[in-house]
């Protein structure tokens, strides 16, 4: 299944202009700035905006071709949306949400009822008022009710960015779980590049209505330090290994490019891979290993390069292990440190910092 799009839309001054293709089985995130074009995007390709223009084929299936004047509507093109704000039936229980999604889904699909019970969490809650759900149960329904219709595709649009730290932290794994299992192709919608490293497959960044840069998801959010919503933030992204679990401790320890990496308990199974986004500003450089301190990431690492980041700011790139880790450091820390190109140091991560 697959879903290829070539659309143009207008509202106002702004004009969304993009084409692109979304692979089988793939989870493709959609990043970048405030008012790039980001929702208005995914809206286009389910038919929720009037007087687009173009073409899109899904499954052989023509959507839209403007130039003939065909449009398939909304409900027919088997899309489960869950949109920022749970937009759940209030008059309906949680179960009475999901039975009416049911109800207007057809044929068989990977996931039964109770599996998408399990998958969200929601047997605890299945009875409840959707008025007296918290925000992160509120998603959960969502995600819930959307898979309920059986759909072939899936269309997240920014579900986590309304939540709290402990709500996200619980939706971000059962999402990941749920993707794995639906295995149907899913577009995420995000302006968290950690979120989009951790769920995706394949990254898009749109800016200013059209599509910037697309490819693999680590290499492109790697790449994208405008695409945050508060401005260029480094970062860099790692497919890593699940070691263990530690159950006393609630850590977890992987294998990653740079080295070993501890990191709060993440709900990845031992053996499977993680993507890992370490921000650049959570980055810390000392000339000699540290002892006595209650990080618990330190890599070894030869500088790269020192560049001007902004007036009072520089990002040192560190070769570790032959991949490069970035840290943004103040402009006076470096000259108090002398740092400069093929200086060895070592590099300090807090674990909290990794899962954030």
């Amino acid at each position: 299944m697959s879903i290829e799009f070539s659309v143009t839309w207008r509202r106002g001054s702004f004009i969304l202009d993009a084409k692109a293709k979304v692979s089988n089985r793939s989870v493709t995130a959609v990043i970048g700035p405030s008012g790039s074009g980001k929702t208005s995007l995914i809206r286009c390709i389910a038919g929720l905006e009037k007087d687009v223009r173009g073409r899109i084929v899904a499954n052989k299936q023509i959507w839209l071709d403007s130039a003939e004047g065909a449009f398939l509507s909304p409900h027919r093109r088997k899309i489960g949306f869950v949109f920022q704000h749970a937009a759940l039936f209030s008059h309906l229980s949680v179960a009475e949400n999901l039975e009416y999604a049911a109800k207007r889904s057809s044929g068989s699909w990977m996931l039964d009822h109770p599996e998408i019970v399990e998958l969200t969490g929601l047997e605890p809650i299945i009875n409840r008022d959707v008025r007296s759900l918290s925000g992160g149960e509120r998603q959960r329904v969502a995600l819930g009710r959307a898979l309920s219709s059986h759909p072939d595709f899936l269309f997240l649009d920014e579900p986590l960015s309304a939540l709290d730290l402990r709500s996200r932290r619980d939706l971000i794994g059962r999402l990941d779980n749920i993707l794995s299992a639906a295995a149907i192709p899913a577009i995420l919608v995000s302006h968290n590049l950690s979120e989009a490293a951790r769920l995706a497959d394949q990254a898009i960044v749109m800016k200013d209505g059209r599509i910037e840069k697309s490819g693999d998801a680590l290499e492109v959010v790697a790449d994208s330090f405008d695409a945050a919503e508060d401005g260029r933030e480094p970062v860099s992204v790692f497919e890593a290994k699940i070691l263990s679990h530690d159950t006393e401790s609630h850590l977890t320890r992987l294998n990653s490019p740079i080295g070993l990496i501890t990191t709060p308990r993440r709900s990845e199974s031992v053996g499977s891979k993680a993507s890992i986004a370490i921000w650049a500003k959570d980055v810390s450089i000392a000339l000699q290993c540290p002892e006595n301190t209650s990080i618990l990431n330190t890599f070894s690492g030869t500088i790269r390069s020192v560049e001007d980041f902004d007036s009072c700011r520089v990002i040192v790139t560190m070769d570790c292990e032959g991949s490069p880790l970035r840290a943004l450091i103040t402009r006076k820390s470096a000259e108090h440190l002398n740092l400069r190109t093929h200086l060895n140091i070592f590099a300090l991560v807090k674990s909290v910092s990794i899962d954030s």
